[in-house]
């Protein structure tokens, strides 16, 4: 184990002599901190700089509604307080000992009595510290959410430029959906004048219902057509999709978007693909909208296969928790104690808590919940996470582009079960490649991961993709299976696809070697 003169040396690279660097470190009074005990406090007026010499500090912060978000764990070799330095302010998140921790301490008043060439030395040490930290933000970007940002209803109204080739098929596709268009945008205005109708002389309308579900239907239906006539032309995604849902939320949008759930899917309010109340609307499968058609918009879109089976999913994951779970808590194999969960991507985190509520050996479960959005981990926290069970929940704000990082700032430990419910949806081949890499090495021998992801099967793909403009990744049950084993490496893995053939599930158990944190 590395002593603090050598961490030291090693962290600036050379760029300081040895010498150099020890003069500064013995003006730093050490400091021995148990596991648990703060080191300093939000809101603490503490100028000092700490230098992690063993064991592990966390980075945590207090949202208004009491939740506790870890936002990194720091170990040997790390530096604390660096800004707070500089600056003389207030902290703004508090550092707790994850374990027992040797820490040194400088404070202003001890680089003060330096001379002139020691506290040289010493702010070019601080600068290098500052610019590590501002690499590390800038190389943070997520690979979950490239160029998405929240939507305006002036978004709505945009139409791409269609792409269309002199004779091709394609410009014929697009021809043809107009007049599909328009007569569905004549049966909607014709359903609302007969609604107003029933409003003024009462009585029921036991057909608008199932009308606007067929008027919905053939718009999904033309749209797949155009897919596969994309895919069989080689083209993929292309814009041809892009400019027929351009068109159709034109001339439509005022009654596809009066839906709560197609409204927020398209304008991401939070900046992401998929976040957790687009979930929540998801499970909770209760229709709402402006007025009548916005509601029955929603309760189309709710009863889609996709929508179906991401609600079956939330339960899929439910059981293969609590069935591993199981396996463990009853000693096969024996020697666990604790049974460490990690969720990647948490969302609202329905699926967990569900296996938590209902788990009758709660008090070894020991649960660590990922998300990049901080509302959606207090969510889970105060909506969700609300039963009586007796689990250790730890809520960690980190991207994917940090988790996957070989020198990640987030220490998580060795784990029994990691799952990723919807991010696998929202990755490319290559970054979940990487997620899952970093999975296998934090997996306890025997440890499981599991992934799901939708299916190329999936029959609204191409009315999320491009009504939506829902970007999500579909895979093939082959594909998935190959990108889980290129990141598993030697393992077993299952593949299979849900009964309707719309969601890939896979498994993947490691072997009885530790792959290494």
């Amino acid at each position: 184990m590395k002593n603090a003169l050598e961490l030291l040396v090693q962290r600036v690279h050379g760029a300081i002599s040895e010498g150099g660097v020890a003069l500064v470190l013995s003006c730093a009074t050490r400091c021995d901190i148990t596991e648990g005990a703060l080191v300093t406090g939000e809101g603490d007026v503490d100028t000092a700089l700490y230098f992690v010499e063993r064991g592990d500090v966390e980075i945590v912060g207090v949202e208004d509604d009491g939740t506790h978000i870890v936002y990194a764990v720091l170990g040997p070799g790390e530096f604390i307080g660096e800004v707070g330095f500089v600056d003389g302010l207030p902290r703004t998140r508090s550092v707790r000992a994850q374990t027992d921790v040797v820490l040194w301490r400088l404070g202003r008043e001890d680089i003060d009595v330096l001379d002139a060439e020691a506290r040289a030395t010493f702010f070019q040490m601080l600068s290098m510290v500052l610019a590590r930290r501002f690499r590390d933000v800038v190389g943070s970007g997520d690979p979950v959410t490239p160029n998405l940002g929240s939507k305006t209803t002036d978004d709505l109204k945009r139409m791409p430029q269609p792409w269309t080739r002199k004779g091709s098929t394609l410009r014929d596709a697009l021809n043809e959906m107009r007049p599909l268009v328009e007569s569905i945008k004549e049966e909607f205005y014709e359903l609302q004048r007969q609604t107003g109708r029933h409003r003024v002389l009462g009585g029921s309308m036991p057909s608008r219902d199932a009308r606007v579900d067929a008027l919905l239907d053939r718009m999904d239906r033309a749209l797949r057509e155009a897919g596969r006539l994309n895919e069989g032309e080689g083209l993929g995604e292309s814009r041809l999709l892009a400019a027929i849902g351009g068109y159709i939320r034109r001339d439509l949008y005022a009654h596809l978007m009066a839906s709560h759930l197609a409204e927020r899917i398209y304008l991401k309010p939070k900046g992401l693909n998929t976040d957790y109340m687009v979930l929540e609307q998801i499970y909770h499968n209760r229709p709402s909208g402006e007025g009548w058609l916005g509601t029955l918009v929603d309760r189309w879109l709710l009863n889609t296969p996709m929508m179906t089976a991401m609600r079956q999913r939330r339960s899929w994951m439910t059981r293969v928790l609590d069935r591993e779970s199981t396996r463990l808590y009853l000693g096969e194999p024996s020697g666990y104690s604790m049974i460490d969960i990690l969720a990647l991507g948490l969302g609202s985190g329905r699926e967990l808590f569900d296996f938590v509520n209902g788990c009758q050996f709660s008090e070894r479960l020991n649960l660590t919940c990922m998300d990049v959005d901080i509302e959606a981990l207090t969510y889970a926290n105060t909506s969700v996470n609300v039963g009586q069970h007796q689990a250790t929940v730890r809520f960690v704000r980190d991207s994917v582009a940090q988790f996957v990082r070989d020198d990640a700032s987030t220490a998580y430990g060795a784990k029994d079960i990691i799952y990723i419910s919807t991010l696998a949806d929202t990755l490319s081949n290559a970054d979940l490649v990487r997620v899952v890499r970093r999975c296998r090495r934090l997996l306890k021998p025997r440890g499981l991961l599991y992934v799901a992801n939708l299916s190329t099967d999936n029959p609204q793909r191409y009315f999320a993709s491009s009504v939506l403009e829902w970007p999500l990744h579909h895979r093939t049950a082959d594909e998935l299976g190959t990108v889980v084993a290129d990141g598993f490496g030697e393992g077993d893995i299952q593949v299979q696809l849900s009964r309707d053939g719309v969601d890939i599930r896979v498994t993947a158990r490691a072997g009885e070697r530790v792959a290494g944190v």
